[in-house]
């Protein structure tokens, strides 16, 4: 019966969707990414970006301009590695991070939907919860020490980007995620001020509802 209710619930959003913007696209997505570190956690160190992934899924309610909802799972991860005898037996460590992103983005179709090529603009805020973390490093010397502790439990980002649909069926989105709010906890002024800025790429389906 519940589920019944929110199967029902969720076409009766579909309705008012369609009936208020005309036109709604549901989006599922895989893409990569590549994040940086806006600062550094400890002296004599730098941060290096590694490639991630995320997939996820958004609706876009309306035509030439649209809202564009959407949940993703997001894994993300940097390299920290430490300058000649700046940590005796440490090179590097691995950070890595997984979140529950919720985007909001407004964009702008130069097309329309009957277009074999059509070219958006789309910014807008996301907000990501905390999922887990770990670091680990390829010498041993730090193992799969959770991170958990550490990470904040909500970051907040601010995206732009531009997205290339393709025969009214297939989309890629490029865009770039600045980071509005601390990826760790303040613990006595050593991670304060390290954000999160993400260069990413999608590629995934359209389905016209």
């Amino acid at each position: 019966m519940k589920m019944n209710r929110k199967i029902a619930l969720l076409n009766l959003l579909l309705a008012f969707g369609i009936s208020v913007f005309g036109q709604v696209t549901l989006r599922p997505y895989v893409g990569l990414n590549s994040p940086t570190m806006t600062k550094e956690l400890l002296d004599e160190s730098e941060f290096e970006s590694n490639f991630g992934f995320q997939a996820g899924i958004d609706v876009q309610f309306g035509e030439k301009v649209y809202v564009q909802p959407g949940l993703q799972i997001e894994a993300l991860s940097n390299t920290k590695v430490f300058l000649p005898d700046a940590a005796p037996g440490l090179s590097s460590f691995d950070i890595k991070r997984t979140y529950l992103r919720i985007p909001l983005m407004v964009g702008y179709h130069f097309g329309n939907d009957e277009s074999f090529f059509d070219i958006r603009l789309f910014t807008g805020p996301n907000a990501a919860f905390k999922v887990g973390g770990s670091v680990s490093s390829a010498d041993g010397v730090i193992k799969d020490l959770n991170i958990d502790e550490e990470l904040s439990n909500l970051i907040l980002g601010w995206n732009g980007g531009v997205g290339i649909d393709f025969l009214s069926i297939f989309f890629v989105d490029i865009g770039y995620q600045i980071g509005l709010s601390d990826v760790f906890k303040e613990t006595e002024g050593l991670n304060s001020g390290v954000r999160n800025n993400v260069f990413y790429a999608n590629g995934g389906l359209k389905f016209r509802l």
